[in-house]
């Protein structure tokens, strides 16, 4: 109790309400990042703050709830990088899917005394079944006479409708009690009223019943608690995968732009490429003039070597044969 009372001072004065002006500036130097900073309270609320006094409490948090910080993580630019929000999900996931629990095992429940009351039923005679039927028809018409009476104001037209259902639910009350056990009558009282359970907090509530019953219902601390629960996870969800669509056109854009400058380069290493190739084969068919000019200026050259020599063996060969003529003249 004492705990909730600082916690709503608290929040009412702040939390340095209690501090002198001079130390106040001490109390500024808290970060939303900090340990004993709530951190279900920055993403949205607290769910330990939603159920205090009810069958739900989850009891009293111990960390610090503050506007200020709360609005600060807000503006920055670390929201949805700390992993704040993915735990605020799981957490109220696994309240709300306890809860869920809760409220099979209550239709369940409902579902088996109704084969219940059905079985101790069947083992009536059938003229007290039928007996039975007809008080119980009655009894549900006269409540609904009596609903709307009250619902007019006729207060005392009520009342007396009212006792003619107690009339009747005694006589019902007499004819079970002789042939059914004790459980049954209970639990066939509460079929009467047709039970069912409030899919949102799990509450019994009676089928048709009053306006004003519903309303006090739903407007009560626990069912309006696990309605926001509910829809914070809807609001989560949807935020996350807003998000996450974000970051995926983000990445794709992205890893587009990368694929173009890597087939910008891979068209400028092509064409860098052919023009190499290009310059090589003009090398190539420039040595290959080169050497081909060569070998015929080699060709050409052994070709006049020859020649000439053919020109001194033939002049030698000359020059013999008219020495010999002349040796052969004067001999």
């Amino acid at each position: 109790m004492t705990t909730d009372a600082s916690a709503l001072l608290d929040e009412l004065m702040g939390r340095t309400r209690n501090l002198l002006p001079s130390e106040k500036h001490l109390a500024n130097e808290r970060r939303w990042s900090d340990s004993d900073v709530c951190k279900y309270f920055l993403c949205g609320f607290c769910p330990h703050e939603l159920f205090t006094n009810t069958k739900a409490d989850l009891g009293s948090c111990s960390k610090v709830h503050d506007e200020e910080l709360k609005r600060n993580y807000e503006e920055s630019d670390s929201k949805w990088k700390r992993g704040y929000e993915e735990d605020f999900l799981r957490y109220l996931e696994s309240i709300v899917g306890d809860m869920d629990k809760k409220i099979d095992r209550g239709r369940g429940r409902l579902k088996q005394n109704e084969e219940y009351v059905k079985e101790e039923t069947k083992r009536m005679p059938p003229e007290k079944t039928e007996r039975v039927k007809k008080l119980s028809e009655a009894i549900s018409q006269q409540v609904q006479k009596m609903e709307d009476l009250g619902n007019d104001g006729l207060v005392e037209e009520a009342q007396e409708v009212m006792q003619k259902v107690e009339q009747l639910k005694r006589e019902r009350d007499t004819i079970l009690m002789a042939n059914k056990s004790a459980l049954a009558i209970m639990l066939d009282d509460n079929v009467e009223k047709r039970m069912e359970v409030c899919d949102v907090c799990g509450s019994f509530l009676v089928v048709n019943d009053l306006q004003v019953r519903v309303d006090a219902h739903v407007s009560g601390k626990q069912h309006r608690g696990f309605a926001m629960l509910r829809d914070k996870i809807r609001e989560v969800k949807a935020e996350k995968e807003k998000i996450r669509d974000e970051r995926r056109r983000d990445w794709q854009q992205q890893r587009n732009t990368r694929e173009s400058d890597y087939n910008g380069r891979q068209h400028g290493d092509r064409h860098r490429d052919r023009r190499d190739e290009r310059r090589d084969e003009r090398r190539h068919r420039h040595r290959s003039r080169s050497r081909s000019g060569e070998r015929r200026r080699k060709r050409h050259s052994r070709s006049r070597s020859r020649s000439r020599e053919g020109d001194r063996r033939r002049h030698s060969n000359s020059r013999s044969d008219k020495k010999r003529h002349s040796q052969d003249e004067r001999h």
